[in-house]
């Protein structure tokens, strides 16, 4: 199976929760119970957990180079910040199964597309950066 980054992940799960909230076929009970507890988010669930850890390298790796009184990543840790708020925010509403993940999802999609551009400019000189970019 193909590994999926988070933006196509999130634009995906956009998609897939647009078409389920169009069926109206099943009641949400009726999923849940077809589902046997399987989440139907499961994959959006797993990447934005990966995708968190690797923000968590990033912010750790910003605050060590202010400590060294280099600046250089300060537009980094801001963005990266504000990506993990919406990651997470995302994560508990897809563990939730929240019928917000959709709508949600394209926001955060946004602020992710920020962050990656924002480490693609350090990538080269920081490994941690490339991480939390190719997250």
């Amino acid at each position: 199976m193909p590994q999926l980054d988070r933006r196509q992940l999130i634009a995906g799960t956009a998609a897939l929760a647009a078409l389920a909230a169009t069926s109206g076929h099943l009641k949400a009970a009726e999923v849940m119970e077809h589902n046997h507890g399987h989440n139907p988010y499961a994959e959006l669930i797993k990447s934005s957990i990966d995708c968190l850890e690797k923000g968590r390298i990033c912010q750790a790796h910003c605050l060590e180079s202010f400590k060294a009184k280099d600046t250089e990543l300060a537009k980094c840790l801001e963005q990266v910040v504000q990506m993990m708020a919406a990651v997470d925010a995302l994560n508990q509403l897809a563990i939730s199964g929240s019928k917000y993940v959709k709508e949600f999802a394209g926001v955060c999609q946004k602020i992710c597309l920020d962050c990656a551009e924002e480490c693609k400019k350090h990538a080269k000189k920081h490994n941690t950066c490339k991480d939390c970019m190719d997250a």
